[in-house]
């Protein structure tokens, strides 16, 4: 254990000395004034620190049983098993979003451990979701430089850190990054030159469905792109664009539909979400508004204080000509036809602040506001202003997301309960139901088994499993049931009545087991 600390001073200790002589280097380099040159100089540290708060989250992941649920589609993918169920066949699982999802994540099926499958799935997340944001905050570089250019990049990604939903999709791998990556590349196709611009269009028409395919809660983006054309390019380029959205819609139905059913894809996609209860009463939609409106006020008040400078130096603001001239106005139009279907995806029973997919679309335009420097107006004067505010906004930013790095050991990285679970059922196989960690029995067994919330989600929609469809997917020598956490809010046990005697399992600490009480031996 010495040894390890010894080297991990030692890593740092390199590290620090690379960053400080990198800062250095590109201090010196600078041909700004001093805040250019300063912004320079520390860039690489605040990149550093960025990215260690990230890495550090990508940990963690391990620790959450839900990360592990959510890569588990991937590895389905590549099974004999079916990615889609009707409400009669099984296993249970929480596969209610479209394949995109599962398939941008199938690199993480390389790992052969769950912790692998986790740190492989959750750097993808992080890459799928940062990555399209700079693709499109790069695109600036000839514009205003590389220096603004890689602030903003850094301030995008601490930004992501700063609010509640963005920072959801940073760290939880779910299907948001693949399904904005996909919608925020089909965005910036379409804001490139318009060189190739009928492979441009089919491009992006392609993507925006496939985003639909990765979560149901991206189609306004079509709506939104079809406008912008409509008011940019005109209406004949609109019409075109329908068009070649129709065409991918039909083409990628008719593929979906052959590979995995169109009952099945129904079922799962559409009528267990439709079926799901709304959250309360009519109280919860204005609460989930309240709770839209403080979620983007900080991205929203960056993007109002750019429309009232262009006001004053213009006299009037036309929508037209906004849209034609700032990309990120673009933005603020999709993030506002995104934010009914978010609302509306929040007061579901299940629903969560993930749901606020709109949020994230003004995070983008509120970045670009920010690095185009059109914070303050148009002149010199403005744009030498708005770039001390872009320096200023970073490293407050930086600072503030520093607080989050997780702490925890490799010992706790590699020890966690997805990876317990795993060794336990490769110890004793077929004998073992983790209802809560599905993942960590089918890469020991490759067995699939219900998951307990699936099962739940079915009785919301009014689909409860029977009797024998539930007992069709447990572990064939069934002697235990064991939860590591959620033991009390568990809704496998009621199928499970024989199992009432709790007890513990040697090796395990926190884990909650079940085994058959004395009047149920067999």
């Amino acid at each position: 254990m010495r040894e390890d600390g010894q080297v991990h001073v030692a890593i740092s200790a390199l590290a620090f000395l690379l960053i400080g002589a990198t800062g250095i280097a590109l201090y010196r380099r600078s041909s700004g004034d001093l805040a250019d040159r300063l912004a320079s100089g520390l860039a690489p540290a605040a990149a550093a620190a960025v990215g260690l708060v990230y890495a550090s989250y990508v940990a963690a992941l391990p620790l959450w049983s839900w990360n592990a649920v959510r890569l588990l589609p991937s590895l389905v993918l590549l099974s004999d098993y079916p990615l889609y169920v009707g409400p009669q066949d099984g296993p249970a699982l929480t596969i209610y979003y479209g394949p995109m999802s599962a398939v941008l994540f199938l690199p993480a099926a390389l790992g052969r451990t769950p912790t692998e499958i986790l740190l492989i799935g959750g750097s993808l997340n992080v890459v799928l979701l940062l990555g399209p944001l700079f693709l499109i905050v790069g695109r600036e570089r000839k514009r205003i430089g590389t220096g603004p250019v890689v602030v903003g990049c850094i301030l995008a990604a601490a930004a992501v850190l700063l609010q509640a939903t963005t920072h959801y999709f940073a760290t939880k791998p779910h299907v948001d990054a693949p399904a904005l990556a996909l919608a925020l590349v089909s965005c910036a196709l379409l804001l490139g030159r318009k060189r190739r611009r009928w492979s441009r269009l089919a491009g992006a028409a392609t993507l925006a469905v496939l985003a639909v395919w990765a979560k149901q809660i991206e189609l306004p983006v079509a709506l939104a792109q079809t406008i912008w054309l409509a008011v940019v390019e005109g209406r004949r380029t609109a019409l075109r664009y329908v068009l070649l959205l129709a065409a991918c819609g039909a083409a990628t139905s008719v593929l979906f539909v052959t590979l995995f059913g169109f009952e099945e894809l129904r079922f799962n996609l559409i009528t267990v979400m439709a079926s799901h209860p709304w959250i309360g009463d009519g109280s919860w939609l204005l609460l989930a508004l309240l709770e839209m409106l403080v979620g983007a006020s900080l991205f929203g008040l960056v993007v109002l204080v750019a429309l009232r400078a262009r006001k004053r130096f213009e006299g009037e603001l036309d929508t037209a000509s906004l849209l034609r001239d700032k990309p990120w106005a673009f933005f603020v139009l999709v993030a506002l036809l995104m934010a009914p279907v978010s609302l509306l995806g929040r007061v579901k029973v299940g629903g969560a602040v993930n749901s606020y997919h709109s949020i994230f679309f003004l995070l983008v335009a509120a970045v670009l506001v920010l690095v185009r420097l059109e914070l303050l107006g148009p002149t010199a004067a403005s744009r030498q202003r708005a770039k001390q505010v872009l320096y200023v906004l970073t490293a407050v930013a930086v600072l503030a997301i520093v607080p989050q790095l997780q702490s925890q050991s490799l010992t706790d990285v590699f020890d966690n309960p997805q990876e317990q679970a795993y060794r336990y059922a490769l110890a004793h196989p077929g004998t073992a139901y983790f209802p809560w960690q599905p993942l960590s029995t089918f890469l020991a067994e490759g067995r699939l088994d219900h998951f307990d919330y699936a099962i739940y989600d079915r009785e919301l929609a009014g689909f409860p499993a029977s009797e024998e469809l539930f007992r069709s997917f447990l572990p064939p020598r069934l002697e235990v049931v064991v939860f590591y956490e959620n033991a009390l809010e568990a809704h496998v046990m009621k199928y499970l009545p024989e199992f009432d005697h709790q007890t513990s399992l040697a090796g395990m600490p926190g884990w909650v087991a079940f085994t058959r009480g004395s009047r149920h031996d067999r």
